[in-house]
Formats: structure tokens, C-alpha cells, sequence
């Protein structure tokens, strides 16, 4: 093989490298991304260290609604080597970052509902949610929000399913859309609870 052939061989084997990549940053960054479960605030629907599949092209076609689980956004991302990147929001959607902390929790209540916890219950509207995910009955807890709280428009109500060891809405009032990552819908480990959540 003459070195021209080999250098060109070279050049299409880093080219298919370089599309792939980007390909990969593509998919994770605007379509999806395995998130694992670090954690207990949703036990026993998903528990330490399951691996879900977090969906970011489907909030561009659906509405959140309520029984939705999503990843919000606490604390911003930021690189800690190249952190010149930090003055650009794409590059924070599409490449891995060192920092940053994101809650996986499920939606209780949407903009414009009106929220009430009484007797460990969760009311929207005044009906009472059924919620046969919660860990125990009777667990949730009015916390620092002054009940019957209502949600503002463009924002939502998230708790975690194990009500007594979880830090969401009820301590940080509810959250801007804008902060929700994506929803989750499917675990992909470990295998023998493979399939769509509930």
C-alpha cells in the first residue's frame, strides 16, 4: 500500500470518527440520555442506581401533564477546564459537563391548579390525586409552602414518590418549565425492571 493510499485510508477512518461524535453529542444533547438515579426521593418507583432514559425531544411535541416523571435543572451547569464554554448555553445542552445538579421528581400539578396537602394527601382543585406510586399513604407532608398554594402560569408542582425523604415543591415553591431537562418514561436497568415506568 503506497502512503498516499494509507494516509488517505487515515483521513477516512478520522473522518467516520468525527461524524459519529458529533453524531453522538447530537442524539445525548437534543434527543436523549441515559440519567442514572442517584438517590432515594423516588423509591420505590425507581430506586439508587437504576438507569432511565431521559427524553429531551419530547418536550417539543407534548405538553407536561400531571403523573409525568421529568429531571429539573437545580443548579446550572458549568465546565470546570474549558470554562470559556460557560458563556454559551448550547454548548451546556450538548456536551458533558463536571458540574451542575439536576432532581428527578414527578409533576403533581401544572399552571393554573390550585394545591393543597391535608391529612397526608395530595388536593388539586379540590379533588383528591390518586397516587398509588407514593411510597406510603398518608406520607405527604406540608412543608414550607403556604397551602392551598397555586401554581403560576408557565411554572409546575413537582414531589419526589417517597414523600418523607424528598426535597422538592414543597420546600422551593414551584418551578419554571424552562428548568425541566426532559421526561422520563423508560428504565433500561437493571434489566429484570426493563420497560415503561408508571
Amino acid at each position: 500500500m503506497s502512503k498516499r493510499s494509507l494516509l488517505r485510508e487515515i483521513l477516512q477512518w478520522v473522518e467516520a470518527i468525527v461524524i459519529a461524535i458529533v453524531i453522538a453529542v447530537l442524539i445525548r444533547g437534543l434527543i436523549f440520555e441515559p440519567v442514572i438515579i442517584d438517590g432515594s426521593s423516588m423509591n420505590d418507583t425507581l430506586i439508587n442506581n437504576d438507569r432511565v432514559i431521559l427524553s429531551k425531544i419530547n418536550l417539543a411535541f407534548n405538553d407536561i401533564e400531571i403523573g409525568d416523571i421529568v429531571v429539573l435543572e437545580i443548579e446550572p451547569p458549568n465546565f470546570k477546564v474549558l470554562t470559556f464554554l460557560n458563556n454559551y448555553e448550547w454548548t451546556k445542552k450538548l456536551l458533558p459537563t463536571a458540574s451542575g445538579t439536576d432532581y428527578i421528581k414527578r409533576v403533581v400539578a401544572i399552571g393554573g391548579d390550585t394545591i393543597d396537602i391535608r391529612n397526608g394527601y395530595v388536593y388539586i382543585n379540590d379533588i383528591k390525586l390518586i397516587e398509588d406510586y407514593v411510597k406510603e399513604n398518608r406520607s405527604t407532608k406540608a412543608k414550607f409552602v403556604e397551602y392551598p398554594y397555586t401554581i403560576p402560569d408557565g411554572e409546575l408542582f413537582v414531589l419526589g414518590d417517597n414523600r418523607l425523604h424528598s426535597t422538592d415543591s414543597r420546600e422551593f415553591g414551584s418551578i419554571d418549565e424552562d428548568k425541566i431537562l426532559g421526561t422520563v418514561s423508560y428504565r433500561i436497568w437493571p434489566l429484570n425492571s426493563f420497560g415503561k415506568l408508571q
